[in-house]
């Protein structure tokens, strides 16, 4: 039993369709290279934010931008370099090797002030806070005041908490709850 089957399509005939002679059928932007973004928020507020007090370091500073807000406050609290403050002060004699480093050393005050990074110090999990901790009580030791000032606290207001640091006053977050942010 064969069955033949026709096809029931029907075919269509060819439309062109005309051109509109408007342009081009492309939409706005469609190909080029240059496509405008608008960021969140109103388009002038980009400009809103603080900008950090003490400024991008200058080419001849080594340390860390949180460092640098910190160096630029003891300036701005009056104090010198090489004078009233020590950058990265080795101390001998302090901790299990020959010597150990602290980020600023103001003598006149007896006090060292330790900048506490995001990555370097709270980013490294507990261990690396109590080693922190362990540290300012070697410190304490040989008669030297550890204070911790957070990153974000130098970049923000440098001069108010390194002044607070120089009365002896810790707002970091590990002194306050003992924990890493």
């Amino acid at each position: 039993m064969s069955s033949s089957r026709q096809s029931t399509r029907t075919k269509l005939p060819e439309v062109k369709l005309p051109r509109i002679p408007s342009g081009s059928r492309a939409p706005a932007g469609w190909g080029q290279v240059n496509i405008g973004t608008r960021t969140r928020g109103h388009p002038m507020a980009g400009g809103l934010k603080r900008p950090e007090p003490a400024g991008d370091p200058p080419d001849w500073w080594t340390g860390t931008r949180p460092e640098w807000a910190v160096y630029w406050g003891l300036q701005k609290n009056g104090l010198q370099d090489g004078l009233d403050f020590t950058y990265q002060a080795r101390l001998p004699g302090v901790g299990a090797g020959y010597y150990s480093q602290v980020d600023f050393l103001v003598d006149t005050y007896s006090i060292g002030i330790e900048v506490q990074g995001k990555f370097w110090h709270y980013g490294q999990g507990q261990q690396k806070i109590a080693t922190d901790l362990f540290r300012e009580q070697l410190f304490a030791g040989q008669g030297i005041k550890i204070v911790f000032i957070d990153e974000q606290d130098a970049l923000e207001d440098p001069t108010y908490f390194v002044r607070e640091a120089l009365e002896g006053e810790d707002h970091s977050h590990v002194k306050n709850t003992g924990k890493a942010q």
